[in-house]
């Protein structure tokens, strides 16, 4: 919001203010209205009546189409009142939007909380006034004319989504048919199971191995395993025979290690 002790925005929008006892008798009428509206709260709230106090405040302050087109805690300006107009005084907020359906051109009106009635045009911009302001109310000229908001149309979105769908249905049919087009290629010596050693070794002496119905190539279609080749520790090679080793928790071969490297805790 704006700086509320120089709101540059609202320099004349207040202009022609009225004297101050107009004023001071224009703030106890609103803090009179105020206390009356607060007694009646809790009256229909015993009541179990709220919503009818709703109806009830709004039609004492003149805010009873709020909810539908009226704006709290804005203000037109930019420029801030049409030309050939001039600030006047309104008893509320219906009244000023009144006057503003009667003059041509009127496109927003803004009363301000202490009875002063602003008319604009389409041109003037919205903004939201300052704390001291946040009772200054704004609408249209009449409410009856408020346009709805258009419905989003989705019609993009669903064309894309489909579009997406189509590819995705796409890209699966063209890997059926690469994967009818191109299976895979039989081991060397064919795919039955039976003619891979290492496949009939685990079990597997019947049907296709390489590949298999599913069309995948087992393992022992490539042979048998590498052995594991076993590490062979020189005599007094061994960790346990350092002490510094034992207690880095080091076993094996250290003294040298298998590949010939002689780790450091050899020396300590």
């Amino acid at each position: 919001m704006a700086n509320p002790t120089n709101p540059s925005d609202l320099e004349g929008l207040l202009e022609e203010r009225p004297e101050a006892a107009p004023r001071r008798w224009g703030a106890a009428r609103y803090a009179a209205l105020a206390g009356l509206l607060g007694l009646a709260a809790l009256a229909l709230a015993k009541a179990g009546s709220l919503a009818k106090l709703r109806g009830a405040t709004g039609e004492l302050l003149g805010l009873e189409s709020m909810s539908d087109c009226f704006k709290v805690g804005m203000f037109y300006t930019n420029p801030h009142k049409m030309m050939g107009t001039e600030r006047m005084m309104e008893e509320t907020a219906v009244m000023c939007q009144q006057r503003c359906s009667q003059v041509g051109g009127c496109a927003h009106f803004t009363f301000w909380p202490d009875g002063g009635c602003l008319l604009s045009g389409p041109e003037a911009t919205l903004k939201a006034t300052p704390f001291q302001f946040s009772e200054a109310v704004t609408g249209p000229p009449d409410c009856r004319f408020v346009e709805e908001p258009e419905a989003v149309s989705t019609w993009g979105a669903d064309a894309a989504l489909g579009g997406v769908q189509q590819a995705g249905e796409k890209v699966a049919e063209v890997k059926e048919k690469v994967a009818e087009v191109a299976p895979p290629s039989p081991g060397v010596n064919g795919t039955a199971c039976s003619a891979y050693p290492a496949c009939m070794m685990m079990g597997m002496n019947q049907g296709d191995c390489c590949p298999n119905a599913d069309k995948v190539s087992l393992g022992c279609c490539s042979g048998f395993p590498p052995p594991i080749q076993q590490v062979k520790m020189v005599p007094g090679s061994e960790c346990s025979s350092f002490p510094a080793c034992v207690m880095l928790n080091v076993t094996g071969a250290c003294c040298p290690t298998a590949t010939g490297t002689r780790l450091g805790c050899c020396g300590m």
